[in-house]
């Protein structure tokens, strides 16, 4: 699947994680997927801009592998200047992260769901950018990969900066889940977005 019309890439049920779809909604915005390589770049600049206490590049690869479609990267001059990384997650894995027993730094792979499987929700857990290039691009594909695909399921990441804090409850729908400062949770929607729904119907 290449290029497109956002309106055209939206899934008509809201829970979409096949890869070249995604993948087909991240280009729209520059963001490719992250080669291995690209991967240690992205995780160092998460490292560097938001906490140490990232997974390590060999675990993100992990769950690069187990998606097809999950770290987007963007590129500039040859640089990693923006990074995003989400995985779908099965029932197990979504109870697990509200639960509190889902550790981002070392993603226990039978908790995603693989390709083919419909997910029960979604975390998101890097959104990192060096650049105002990156930045919009990676704010933007973020969001149109949850209005587009994933409209019908819940979104879920952690807060680690002021920055993310104030994108997330102010400009991407997120609410503070109860008993966990840090955990945010976009609601699943009962349909897309006014703007994105012209795909629906295809």
């Amino acid at each position: 699947m290449d290029g497109g019309k956002l309106e055209d890439l939206v899934d008509p049920e809201g829970r979409c994680a096949d890869p070249e779809r995604v993948k087909a909604v991240a280009a729209l915005f520059n963001l490719t997927l992250a080669s291995a390589d690209q991967i240690r770049q992205g995780r160092e600049l998460g490292a560097r801009l938001i906490s140490s206490q990232v997974a390590s590049a060999d675990v993100l690869h992990a769950v690069q592998s187990r998606t097809g479609a999950s770290q987007f990267v963007h590129v500039e001059e040859g640089v990693v200047d923006g990074a995003l990384g989400f995985a779908a997650l099965r029932a197990t894995g979504r109870d697990a992260l509200v639960e509190g027993a889902f550790d981002p730094r070392d993603f226990a792979l039978d908790l995603i769901a693989p390709p083919g499987e419909p997910p029960a929700a979604v975390f998101a857990f890097g959104v990192v950018a060096s650049t105002k290039a990156g930045g919009s691009a990676v704010i933007g594909g973020a969001a149109a990969i949850q209005e587009a695909l994933f409209w019908a399921l819940p979104i879920y990441t952690r807060i680690a900066t002021a920055d993310g804090e104030r994108v997330l409850l102010t400009r991407l729908g997120f609410r503070r889940v109860q008993g966990d400062t840090s955990l945010a949770c976009r609601p699943p929607r009962t349909r897309p977005l006014e703007g994105f729904s012209a795909g629906a119907a295809a």
